[in-house]
């Protein structure tokens, strides 16, 4: 008997251990719900060749767009396909559409459609508002059509102003299950991605606390990487505009700002009343026609060396990536810094007074200020000053770890010099242009884009259209 009972234990000690075998738990999974209803595409259909409609989204919030619609006879129009994507994993539901006119009672007639045509309502003047209660479920994408038509009850010739109008639709979405902002607060969308921002300290994406409505990546290391011309780039900034602000991870090696000789620095030469101090080149970035929206301060006759280099033998190297580049405003103005009294804001302000429009550019010296999370670095005069020596370029993945960079900064009532940063701690004013210095290109890509990845050094954004 004690035998059998033995016999029986082991029996029942292997049955227990092969049932908890197959119970043994492998994995762990973790559930990633995330919100992101955006506006993918907004495709115009004009219904003549003499029509034109453009369609531009708003990047803030990516749910909103402006139609704008040429029209020149009754019966011309333009219909607008939107596409509005959810690609979270979050249900939404569409609540209601915002309509906007830029002016009302003009021979310019709006419809909408959220039936694929089958039914055309048209948008009033006194209609402002549609409600809704269409599902709009993760993964999946929704056809929204707007009409912009001239009417065609219409006769004799209307006025240039009345031909030309434009429409402001923004879709209201909430969480299915009820409530939720389309955007947390906390959180920024481009490039169909959205960000959380991050907490103060952190190394990441933040809002910049000098201009509205634009986000910048902060401290020693955030995951801002994104591929470019097959090369490793880094996002700077979201701008108010929606476009990205990037710059090239390595420099291009050093290059002459504006050699000695390149631009004549007489007052009838190809440097202007402005470039006419010294013989060392002239640290005027551009023509001063190309002068955005500003006064000159005298005439600059030719570009700079290094803007002639970036923006034609450079821009040639450039892959078929180079369609995403778009010209924008750049600020090339000179603050000062003599005082130790100025501030950011002050330096910015001083740098936008005088702009250029074009394709690449440089950084100007208060980019590197805004990237650090240093607290300290608080003007161009504390990074300019080698006693608070590394205020500035602590905890700042821009900073160069070594050498020196161009900045696109000039010196304030010293046309031969600009400013430099440095790789041990602060930034020059005394280096003249006609020096070799290390180059980053800098240019700003449309607000058009999709990106994939998730921005790491591993798996940067890669743009996918």
């Amino acid at each position: 008997i004690l035998i059998m009972m033995f016999a029986l234990v082991v029996i029942m000690g292997i049955g227990f251990a092969a049932y908890s075998q197959q119970l043994e738990i492998k994995d762990t999974s973790s559930i990633d719900s995330n919100w992101n209803v955006y506006i993918k595409s907004v495709d115009p259909k004009v219904s003549d060749e003499w029509v034109t409609g453009s369609g531009k989204v708003d990047k803030a919030t990516n749910v909103k767009a402006d139609l704008t619609t040429d029209l020149k006879y009754p019966g011309d129009n333009v219909i607008y396909k939107i596409t509005v994507a959810n690609d979270g994993t979050i249900d939404a539901v569409l609540e209601k559409i915002n309509f906007s006119m830029e002016k009302e009672g003009t021979v310019i007639k709006y419809y909408y459609s959220v039936d694929d045509q089958v039914t055309w309502n048209e948008v009033a003047a006194e209609q402002k508002e549609n409600s809704y209660n269409e599902d709009l479920l993760a993964k999946t994408t929704d056809d929204f059509y707007v009409k912009v038509e001239y009417d065609p009850t219409k006769t004799g010739t209307a006025t240039e102003e009345e031909k030309s109008n434009k429409l402001t639709l923004e879709f209201i979405y909430t969480q299915k299950t009820g409530g939720g902002a389309i955007i947390p607060d906390n959180t920024v969308s481009f490039g169909g991605q959205t960000v959380t921002l991050a907490e103060a300290g952190d190394d990441g994406l933040y809002k910049d606390e000098y201009e509205d409505e634009r986000y910048i990546y902060k401290g020693l290391n955030p995951d801002n990487y994104i591929t470019f011309n097959n090369e490793s780039w880094r996002i700077l900034s979201i701008e108010k505009d929606g476009t990205l602000k990037i710059a090239k991870k390595d420099n291009i090696g050093r290059r002459t700002f504006d050699s000695r000789g390149y631009r004549d620095n007489t007052s009838n030469g190809t440097g202007g009343t402005y470039c006419i101090q010294g013989s060392s080149g002239c640290n005027a970035w551009t023509v001063s026609d190309n002068f955005v929206n500003v006064s000159k301060i005298g005439t600059v006759l030719k570009d700079s060396e290094l803007n002639t280099y970036l923006n034609n033998e450079y821009l040639r190297t450039i892959n078929e990536d180079s369609k995403y580049i778009i010209n924008h405003d750049f600020n090339i103005g000179a603050p000062g810094d003599s005082s130790n009294t100025d501030d950011i804001a002050t330096d910015i302000s001083q740098e936008a007074l005088y702009k250029w429009n074009g394709k690449i550019g440089l950084i100007n010296v208060t980019d590197i200020l805004r990237t650090t999370i240093s607290t300290d670095c608080t003007s161009l005069s504390v990074a300019y000053n080698n006693g608070s020596k590394s205020v500035c370029s602590n905890n700042n993945w821009m900073w160069p770890q070594s050498g020196w960079l161009w900045t696109i900064t000039p010196l304030l009532n010293i046309t031969t010099n600009i400013r430099i940063v440095g790789g041990n701690g602060y930034i020059s004013s005394t280096y003249s242009v006609d020096g070799g210095i290390s180059v980053l290109p800098v240019l700003y890509l449309t607000s058009d884009i999709i990106l994939s990845g998730e921005g790491t050094i591993d798996d940067p954004y890669t743009i996918n259209s």
